[in-house]
């Protein structure tokens, strides 16, 4: 049996399916033996019965490490209470204790009051990996990871398969010569980089004062370190450090990734009162660290030589939730700007303030009535903010393409949400508040329909692939797409 044979195999094993990278590793290693086998002298019995062996050794373990659990889904509103505008796409039954959040960032990531954290594929609802902190201790903030090196991975890869093919095409053709060493010299590149990559691809947790790193596909651990401080936030991740908020310190400690969370540095604002705490997480935008105190004050440091860039001090109130977002602006025939803007998004008790990233000026304000509730969700041009009162609000991100007139401009309103959803075909989704799924049209705020939802919980806000994740009743986790 060839590893050609056992491919044909695994394209019949029934759902859930291997994954493309668990059947690569095992027809590699298939592979191997097979070449291996091949090159010491013939024993024909006995090489086979070990061949043989080491497949059925093979199949056995891939039954065992294939993630279980999810079931597809088929039609319209598969379980009772479920909206009827849904067709399921999957559900996955958590059978851990209590689910006490959802995290959608590049898997649905799923935490148990237990300490259980779960990685379930986003299309298909299978469980990656499962992970327990020490203790079955709940994590204390949401996980992280550094979503630009997934990006950077798959073009990796992506390189290094056609350099290989050209590689092999060039010998072939012309044999060795200064233009394969060049192409060995790229490939030996982009493998190191991808090296480099997959060791920093990494999922951040925090539990008990322990910062907890695991490898972001299968979940393993890496190692752990006990912190000298509470986090106030969940961390900023980037590529080899974290930025940890500290709230009793008033600082943000870098930690180093490859020195296993190990405190390197601290961005303290020389401006603030002292005693200021840092409020929340901080975000971060190449080359800078964002990060507001509850004295309203908004900071912005270079993070290559820990440098205050500037400070902002907004009227004092409850401060909101921060984002901060590279936009790229249309002139008024729609098109495309050639320069970008980055802005950051921020709000001290109902004022929701924008500003220019880069100089720390402000671009407009806006008066939402109340504080905002959660952090704005981007769509396009436009800003929407639900606020404490249950009021949706649509503001221009850039009312005033030329920057000059420091107010926001509201789109449209709508009383009675608690949270936005998705955009979908049909309109945006958000939570009424009588357990109703309202079904907006997105330029002008009016209603299209209506969709009681009873049995369901635990929304989260997607705004990237159009599916809808939610918890029903007894800790079924299900996702939902937009029926035809």
């Amino acid at each position: 049996m060839t590893p050609d044979d056992v491919d044909a195999l695994l394209n019949r094993v029934p759902p859930p399916s291997p994954t493309p990278q668990l059947r690569d590793r095992v027809l590699g290693e298939l592979a191997r033996r097979i070449t291996l086998e091949a090159r010491r002298p013939r024993r024909i019995v006995w090489g086979g019965v070990a061949l043989a062996m080491a497949i059925a050794g093979f199949l056995s373990i891939l039954w065992i490490v294939l993630p279980t659990g999810a079931t597809p889904g088929e039609g319209r509103g598969q379980g009772d209470g479920d909206p009827a505008f849904a067709r399921k796409v999957w559900e996955f039954p958590f059978s851990h204790a209590g689910i006490s959040r959802l995290t959608l960032l590049d898997r649905l990531y799923v935490e148990g009051s237990d300490g259980t954290l779960a990685a379930l594929e986003r299309s298909s609802g299978q469980a990656a990996w499962i992970f327990r902190s020490d203790g079955g201790a709940p994590l204390d903030v949401p996980p992280v990871i550094v979503p630009e090196l997934l990006t950077e991975i798959d073009a990796l890869q992506l390189e290094l398969r056609a350099l290989s093919t050209q590689l092999d095409e060039k010998l072939k053709t012309t044999g060795p010569g200064n233009e394969t060493q060049a192409l060995q010299k790229r490939r030996n590149w982009v493998r190191e980089r991808l090296r480099v990559c997959q060791q920093q691809d990494n999922v951040y947790l925090v539990s008990r004062q322990v910062l907890y790193c695991l490898d972001r596909p299968n979940g393993a651990l890496k190692w752990t370190q006990r912190l000298s401080f509470a986090p106030s936030g969940p961390p900023a991740a980037i590529r080899g450090y974290l930025f940890m908020p500290d709230a009793a310190g008033a600082r943000v400690h870098a930690l180093d990734v490859e020195k296993k969370g190990a405190d390197v540095l601290s961005y303290q604002n020389p401006v603030a009162a002292a005693g200021t705490s840092v409020l929340g997480g901080p975000v971060y935008l190449d080359p800078s660290l964002f990060f507001v105190s509850p004295d309203a004050s908004l900071h912005c440091f270079r993070v290559s030589d820990g440098a205050l860039v500037w400070n902002f001090r907004a009227e004092p109130g409850k401060v909101g939730e921060l984002i901060v977002h590279k936009h790229q602006r249309r002139g008024p025939n729609g098109a495309l700007a050639k320069a970008d803007i980055n802005l950051v998004l921020f709000s001290t008790g109902s004022t929701m303030v924008a500003m220019d990233a880069d100089r720390g000026v402000p671009l407009w304000t806006f008066d939402c009535g109340a504080p905002p509730s959660g952090r704005p969700v981007l769509f396009g041009e436009n800003a929407c903010v639900v606020t404490e009162k249950g009021l949706l609000l649509s503001l221009e991100l850039l009312p005033d393409q030329n920057l000059k007139v420091p107010a926001g401009g509201l789109r449209w309103k709508l009383d009675g949400c608690s949270q936005i959803l998705m955009s979908g075909r049909k309109g945006l989704y958000v939570v009424g508040s009588k357990q109703e799924i309202l079904v907006m049209k997105e330029s002008s705020g009016e209603i299209r329909a209506r969709y009681p939802y009873r049995s369901l919980s635990n929304f989260v806000t997607n705004p990237s692939d159009g599916l809808l994740y939610a918890v029903r009743p007894g800790g079924t986790i299900v996702c939902f797409e937009e029926a035809d």
